[in-house]
């Protein structure tokens, strides 16, 4: 038993540490911790271009019910790191995004609401790290400039 549970723990260690290091900020209700949910999505290719200390992975995320339908709508991009002091949202140059569609599903309870949420923040996540790192920063190029001082 502890044998298993060993190859369970060791297993999910892996699977978080596949990548390099990299830092969120995050915007939006419903979904805590969404760099330790998309972790397993970053790659090691955009963690070399982008390092944690200096530029962050920003999801900004929304939920709204329309009639019996629900709309889940997540924004992923790349920013420069703020200093802690300045307290402006840094939104992306460029940006991917992904909306999902829940029809006649009523009111979402919190954990539904959460899962359809996390379903559009993964795929807006998916969608960046498919696109090279230099395509990314080269599109980015404002969101990504060293602000004046």
């Amino acid at each position: 038993m502890e044998k298993i549970i060993t190859t369970i723990a060791l297993t999910t260690l892996c699977s978080v540490a596949h990548a390099g290091m990299f830092s969120t900020r995050t915007y939006g209700d419903g979904v805590e911790n969404v760099g330790d949910k998309i972790s397993d999505l970053v790659t090691d290719r955009f963690t070399q271009v982008f390092d944690a200390n200096t530029y962050s992975v920003v999801v900004i995320f929304q939920h709204a019910q329309v009639g019996q339908d629900n709309v889940c709508m997540a924004i992923a991009g790349v920013s420069r790191r703020q200093s802690p002091d300045k307290q402006t949202l840094p939104i992306p140059a460029w940006r991917l995004t992904s909306t999902h569609l829940q029809r006649n599903s009523g009111t979402l309870d919190y954990a539904r609401k959460e899962a359809c949420l996390l379903s559009a923040i993964r795929s807006a996540v998916q969608d960046l790290m498919q696109v090279e790192p230099e395509a990314v920063r080269a599109n980015s190029a404002r969101s990504l400039a060293n602000p004046a001082k």
